[in-house]
C-alpha cells in the first residue's frame, strides 16, 4: 500500500506543479540566478556602499511577493519578461497601496509613451540608472528584477528619512551615538523631526541660522501649515511606545528604528483624514453620482459648514475633477478630487504622500481573480458583483446600460477585455463612482500643486468669496437641469504594452487542459484506492487461511 501511495506522490503532484507553473497560468520568467542578482546588488553597493546593498537585499523577497499577484496579471513582452510600461504599473500599484506614495513618473495614467528607469529612479546614481535602463531597453525586466528595483527606491526614501533625522539632531541640539536619550528628549527630537517633515524644512540650515529662534518659530509654524499637527505629534508618540516598550531611557538605534516605522507607516494613518474630506463631500452629494455640484462644494464655504473646498473653478478643471457635461451646472468629481495633488504632502523629493485610491483595491481584487491582462465580459460582471464587502466600501451600480458597455468594449477587443486599458478604468468609475476616479486622456490634466500651477498659469488656483458666492447665484434655480447621464468616451489607451494576450479560444483551450489534469488525479486516486482494497483482500484471505490451518 505504501509503495502505490508514493508512487502517486512522484507522478500526480509533479503534473499538478507543472501545469501551475506553465501553461495554465500566465507567467513570466520569475528568477535571477545567483550570478545575475550579485551583479545587481554588486552594483548598488559600489554605488551607495555595503550598508544600503544589506538593507536592499533584506527588501526583496518581500516585496516580491507583495507584486506577484499584480505581475501575474500583466502582459508579458516577446521575451517572457516585463516591459518599461507594465514595470512602471507594477511599482504604481505597490507603492501606492503599500504606503500611499505617489511617484509622479510611474502613473501610467498621467502622460503616454514609455517610460524608462531613469525617470523612475530619477535621483539614483548614474550606474545604478543605467543598469535597470540597459535591462529594460534589451529584453526588459524579470519579476525578480521589479522586486530588486522596488527594493532599491524603497531603501533609498529610507535613506533619506534618516537624513532628515540627522539634520533634526543637529537642529534640537542633541548629538548621535552619545548614550541615551531620556523619553521628553526623544519626543522633542521627534516634533522636530515631524515639523520638517511636513513643512519640507531644510533644518539644519535653520540652525545655522538661528537655532533656538529658528527652532520655536518652525514648530510654531508647523501646525499653520498642517492642521493635523498636533495629531501626528500623537501619532508619533504612540510609535515610539510601541517600538521601545515604553521604557524611560531609548537608545539612538531605537530612535532609527521609530522614524523607519513612522515612514512606513505615515500613508495609511493619514489617510483618515482623506476619509474625512470625503464624508464631508458625501454629505452635499448629487443622488449617489460621486458628484457634488460646484455651487453646493462653494457654498459649503460661504456657509461656514466646511473650509477646505476653496479651488478655483479653473484649477478644478485644469485638476481633471470638474465634469462640465452640463455647462451651466458644473459638478466637482468626488474622487477625482481626493485624489488630486491638493490634497498630497510632498513629503520627500522621491514622492508625494496621498489619499489612498480605492479602485486600486477593487483593481487588486480583479487581477487577483482573472489571473490574465483580459477577461470575458460575462467573467468581469460575475467578478464585480460578488465583489467582498470588505474591498468595495459602497454598492455597485451595475446597471443594464453598463452590462451593455462592458460587452461594446470586448466587441472592439475581439471578445476580450484588456484589465489595464481607459475604456475599462472609465466602466469602473460609472459602476464604482465612489471609488474609482474618471479617467481622463493622457496629457488632458494637471499634476501640479496649486502654487507651481498658478506661477505657470498665472491664473488664481483659489476662488474668492465673490467668485463662490457668483457661482451659487448663477445655479440658483437650475436644479432641474441637473443630468445623471453617463460621461463616456470610446477613446480608449492601453496603460501597459500589449503583449500575446489570450483570445477567447486560448483560455477553452486551457480549461480543457485543466480538465484533463483534474482527470487525470481523479483516475490516479482511484487507482489508488483500488489498490489499498486489493492490498486489504489479500490481508482479509491470508488471515483466513491462518485462521483455519
Amino acid at each position: 500500500m505504501s509503495s502505490i501511495f508514493i508512487n502517486f506522490l512522484l507522478v500526480v503532484l509533479p503534473t499538478l506543479s507543472c501545469a501551475d507553473a506553465g501553461f495554465l497560468q500566465h507567467s513570466s520568467e520569475q528568477g535571477l540566478t545567483a550570478e545575475q542578482l550579485s551583479v545587481i546588488l554588486g552594483a548598488i553597493e559600489d554605488t551607495l556602499g555595503e550598508k544600503h546593498r544589506r538593507e536592499t537585499e533584506v527588501r526583496i523577497a518581500p516585496l516580491q511577493d507583495l507584486l506577484a499577484p499584480t505581475l501575474k496579471a500583466l502582459p508579458n513582452n516577446e521575451y517572457g519578461k516585463f516591459g518599461s510600461k507594465a514595470v512602471r504599473y507594477a511599482l504604481h500599484r505597490l507603492f501606492l497601496q503599500r504606503h500611499a506614495w505617489y511617484v509622479d513618473a510611474l502613473d501610467a495614467t498621467e502622460e503616454s509613451g514609455n517610460v524608462t528607469s531613469t525617470r523612475i529612479l530619477q535621483t539614483v546614481p548614474d550606474q545604478i540608472q543605467s543598469l535597470f535602463e540597459s535591462k529594460l531597453g534589451a529584453r526588459g525586466l524579470s519579476a525578480h528584477e521589479v522586486a530588486v528595483m522596488a527594493a532599491t527606491f524603497e531603501n533609498l526614501a529610507y535613506q533619506e528619512s534618516i537624513e532628515r533625522l540627522h539634520s533634526a539632531y543637529i537642529a534640537a541640539n542633541l548629538t548621535m551615538g552619545a548614550g541615551h536619550l531620556t523619553v521628553e528628549q526623544v519626543d522633542y527630537l521627534l516634533d522636530v523631526y515631524a515639523a520638517g517633515f511636513v513643512t519640507r524644512k531644510n533644518l539644519t540650515q535653520r540652525w545655522l541660522e538661528a537655532r533656538e529662534k529658528g527652532i520655536a518659530s518652525l514648530l510654531d509654524f508647523a501646525p499653520k501649515l498642517y492642521p493635523g499637527f498636533v495629531t501626528l505629534q500623537r501619532f508619533m508618540r504612540g510609535i515610539r511606545a510601541e517600538a521601545t516598550s515604553n521604557r524611560s531611557t531609548i537608545s539612538n538605534l531605537e530612535v532609527t528604528r521609530i522614524v523607519s516605522r513612522f515612514q512606513d507607516k505615515y500613508g495609511r494613518w493619514q489617510n483618515s483624514e482623506c476619509d474625512d474630506l470625503k464624508k464631508k463631500l458625501l454629505s452635499i452629494e448629487d443622488d449617489g453620482t460621486g458628484r457634488v455640484s460646484l455651487a453646493k462644494f462653494y457654498g459649503a464655504v460661504v456657509n461656514g459648514i466646511h473650509q477646505e473646498f476653496e479651488e478655483s473653478s479653473e484649477y478644478l478643471r485644469a485638476l481633471g475633477a470638474l465634469d462640465e457635461t452640463n455647462p451651466s451646472q458644473p459638478r466637482v468629481i468626488i474622487t477625482n478630487y481626493i485624489l488630486s495633488p491638493s490634497n498630497c504632502l510632498a513629503a520627500s523629493k522621491y514622492y508625494s504622500v496621498c489619499c489612498l485610491d480605492e479602485c486600486e483595491d477593487l483593481m487588486d481584487h480583479v487581477e487577483r481573480t482573472v489571473e490574465n491582462p483580459v477577461a470575458t465580459p460575462e467573467q468581469l460582471a460575475e467578478i464585480i458583483t460578488t465583489m467582498p464587502t470588505s474591498v468595495a466600501r459602497s454598492n455597485h451600480m451595475m446597471t443594464p446600460e453598463l452590462r451593455r458597455r462592458l460587452h461594446e468594449i470586448a466587441a472592439t477587443k475581439g471578445g476580450m477585455v484588456p484589465l489595464h486599458s481607459r475604456l475599462l478604468k472609465q466602466w469602473l468609475h460609472h459602476v464604482y463612482p465612489r471609488e474609482c476616479s474618471y479617467p481622463h486622456l493622457s496629457n488632458s490634466t494637471s499634476r501640479k500643486r496649486s502654487k507651481e500651477w498658478q506661477k505657470s498659469t498665472g491664473l488664481n488656483g483659489r476662488a474668492s468669496q465673490e467668485d463662490m458666492k457668483q457661482c451659487i447665484a448663477d445655479a440658483a434655480g437650475r436644479e432641474g437641469e441637473m443630468t445623471n447621464e453617463i460621461v463616456w468616451s470610446d477613446v480608449d489607451e492601453f496603460y501597459v504594452d500589449v503583449g500575446a494576450s489570450p483570445t477567447d479560444g486560448t483560455i477553452i483551450f486551457r480549461n480543457l487542459i485543466k480538465f484533463s489534469v483534474l482527470f487525470g488525479v481523479v483516475l490516479s486516486i482511484m487507482y489508488y484506492l483500488m489498490g489499498m482494497a486489493r492490498e486489504m483482500k489479500d490481508q482479509t484471505n491470508d488471515n483466513d487461511c491462518v485462521k483455519y490451518v
